[in-house]
């Protein structure tokens, strides 16, 4: 190499990709401005939720969304004075780690050069990760920190580990040789979290190996089999030392005479030496167990080793040997694939196609742990509790967009003429006039989106269904709301068109909330908060009409 200072270049490049990620996924964000967030103090807030993350990784506590809601409103409340509304925090919370720190899902990548391998190096940044949790009856995501996050999180603050490790078992034990058993107790704090990291860095790796054996390189085999658990083996020598050292200095205590002159001044330290000697035993506990488990991940990671290979050479299934010329010669034999591909096009069924599980990679056969979440088709119940949040927000804007096309449809066809004007509407409408105006910018959507389409032909629609699969989307999508009209009420079956007219000359407010003296004239538009738009009249052809 002609320049030997480059040899670990993109291992600096991390850090570097680390904070271009943050800079350029938060700084640039413009939901951030909506609550009077700069650039810099968006950087900060994420900074912050990182460090709060880290903390709860650190103790292995649960991290959840509405923690994070709740950690954000108290540094607004007593640091940043951004005096947001309450409902929002939970949406910032949700926006923050969801579209910044997890960048919606999407892989993020940094390229920079290798000089030692002399090739391009992609650079994956994931600084946090999450997993399915209990809180009491509910399943909720808790968030926490990756290898990658806790070395990042360090480096902006702390040095390496082994290095820190060292200085702080050299500050612990001048702290207890001085009886500094305040600064003694920082410093066995600060061991304690650094021995936590080293914990959960090799379970992760586990887990990894476990998971896909394809996520976890040699490279990082090597490197925890062989530098992390050679350090920890130094690591639990010096903290055997330090456990002796305290023993003598609390036995050279408790021997004095030093009750007699300060009892008080006494007990604190020996109330001291006590918390340091049991983070001090937890921790060569801990130590312990680690190196205990550098047999079980060579032995894990052999397993899934051979278990790819397995699969890659020994039980590779030739498709055209076994399938394709036995279809040939046999075209019956491929009826029974439509067992398993009608849940593709015949949407009516009760239960749903897992395609995420059928197109998940091969792996040698076990008895599932969980029968239910491992099937191939699940029912609502079962997919329900697949849903994203995303999924679960699409879901109810849908619910609030077929409300409003139900009331008007159901209005119309009990008018005289089959027949009503968005107007009357408002004007006639008592119980129903919260599911009619659920929220002014769900009600403009199914307006624009009715004057826009001007007629519909439910014969056409209801037809297409058994062809077709209408998913829901945030957008109004008529034929999805005109099926899941019918599927409400076989009533609407009747319903043979519906036809919107729009006014050029009249027009109607229609207030965000129903006026409690509406019917008195007791009220003014200027003093309501609501929507003036051109009025429609509404039309529906019904069957025998």
């Amino acid at each position: 190499m002609v320049y030997e200072f480059l040899k670990d270049f993109h291992r600096r490049a991390e850090i570097v990709a680390i904070v271009d990620f943050i800079t350029t996924r938060v700084s640039r964000k413009i939901k951030f401005r909506n609550y009077e967030f700069d650039g810099s103090e968006a950087i900060n807030l994420v900074m912050l939720v990182l460090c709060f993350i880290m903390e709860k990784s650190l103790v292995e506590e649960v991290c959840s969304k509405n923690e994070v809601a709740g950690y954000i409103r108290r540094l607004d409340i007593d640091f940043l004075k951004k005096n947001i509304p309450d409902e929002e925090y939970l949406n910032i919370a949700d926006y923050l780690i969801k579209d910044c720190l997890q960048n919606s899902g999407i892989p993020h990548y940094f390229t920079t050069y290798d000089f030692q391998k002399n090739k391009e190096e992609k650079i994956n940044v994931k600084l946090i990760d999450d997993k399915r949790v209990m809180v009491g009856n509910e399943v909720v995501y808790s968030y926490y920190m990756t290898p990658q996050g806790y070395k990042f999180m360090f480096n902006t603050l702390e040095i390496e580990d082994a290095m820190k490790v060292s200085i702080e078992q050299f500050k612990l034990g001048l702290s207890i040789k001085k009886r500094n058993f305040n600064g003694a107790r920082n410093n066995v704090d600060s061991l304690f979290n650094i021995s936590k990291t080293q914990i959960q860095r090799i379970n992760y790796f586990i887990k990894r190996v476990k998971e896909d054996i394809g996520n976890a390189g040699i490279d990082e085999y090597e490197s925890i089999y062989n530098s992390t658990f050679s350090a920890i083996n130094e690591q639990k020598e010096g903290y055997d030392n330090l456990y002796e050292l305290i023993g003598k200095v609390e036995a050279s205590i408790l021997e004095s005479n030093s009750f007699a002159i300060n009892r008080d001044a006494v007990d604190k330290e020996i109330e001291n030496i006590a918390y340091i000697k049991s983070k001090l035993k937890y921790m060569i506990g801990e130590q312990s167990n680690l190196l205990l488990k550098q047999q079980e991940l060579q032995k894990i990671y052999n397993e899934a080793v051979d278990n790819i290979l397995f699969i890659g050479f020994e039980n590779r299934l030739d498709f055209e040997e076994h399938v394709v010329k036995k279809f040939e010669e046999n075209p019956e034999l491929a009826l029974p694939i439509v067992k398993i591909l009608r849940p593709l096009f015949k949407p009516g069924l009760d239960k749903i196609f897992n395609i995420k599980k059928a197109l998940k990679e091969q792996r040698i056969s076990a008895l599932d742990e969980n029968y239910e979440t491992s099937s191939y088709l699940m029912t609502d119940r079962q997919f329900n509790r697949f849903e994203s949040e995303n999924e679960i927000k699409i879901r109810k804007i849908n619910e609030m967009y077929v409300d409003i096309f139900e009331i008007i449809c159901k209005n119309a066809m009990l008018s005289k003429d089959n027949e009503i004007s968005l107007s009357h509407l408002v004007k006639e409408l008592h119980e129903d006039y919260a599911k009619f105006v659920p929220d002014l910018k769900i009600l403009t959507n199914v307006l624009l989106q009715l004057t826009s389409i001007k007629e519909i032909d439910f014969t056409t629609i209801m037809k297409q269904k058994e062809k077709t699969v209408f998913n829901p989307s945030e957008a109004f999508d008529i034929k999805y709301c005109v099926l899941e009209l019918i599927s409400r009420n076989t009533v609407y079956n009747t319903i043979k068109n519906f036809k919107i007219l729009l006014s050029r000359k009249e027009s109607v407010f229609v207030p965000q909330k129903l006026p409690a003296l509406r019917d008195e004239g007791l009220f003014s538009e200027e003093s309501v908060t609501g929507l003036n738009c051109p009025d429609l009249l509404f039309k529906v052809e019904v069957n025998g009409n």
